[in-house]
């Protein structure tokens, strides 16, 4: 959360409820969302933030925000993938070469049922 005006091209950021230490931040990485805190007393500290943002329910409505949920489901992905991934490099780490191998001819034939059934389906639509 970003609540005063360091310099003209710096802002001073805080985070109490996410454990961002208070910093200058350059506006240039900045991305600012419509959530805002009215009257908010200049070099208010984290304390003081912390309460103005839990009165104005802020965090409520970015929660409910579409952007908030879509990042959720990002981050969701993104752990479901990194799982997924490590389950197959651990796997394909403690094979052999002829099981490789195997796995390379099972995939050559799953692909050729796909194909063929694909065809099938084709020539009958057609």
């Amino acid at each position: 959360m970003a609540f005063g005006c360091k310099t003209n091209l710096q802002a001073l950021i805080d985070g109490p409820t996410t454990s961002v230490p208070r910093q200058q931040f350059a506006y240039r990485h900045l991305i600012l969302t419509p959530y805002t805190i009215s009257k908010l007393p200049r070099g208010a500290g984290s304390g003081a933030i912390k309460k103005a943002l839990e009165k104005a329910g802020v965090l409520e409505k970015w929660e409910s925000s579409g952007w908030a949920k879509k990042l959720a489901a990002r981050q969701v992905r993104k752990v479901r993938r990194s799982v997924l991934h490590s389950r197959e490099r651990n796997s394909f780490q403690n094979s052999n070469d002829f099981e490789r191998f195997q796995v390379q001819l099972a995939k050559r034939s799953r692909r050729d049922v796909v194909r063929k059934a694909y065809v099938k389906e084709k020539k009958a639509s057609a």
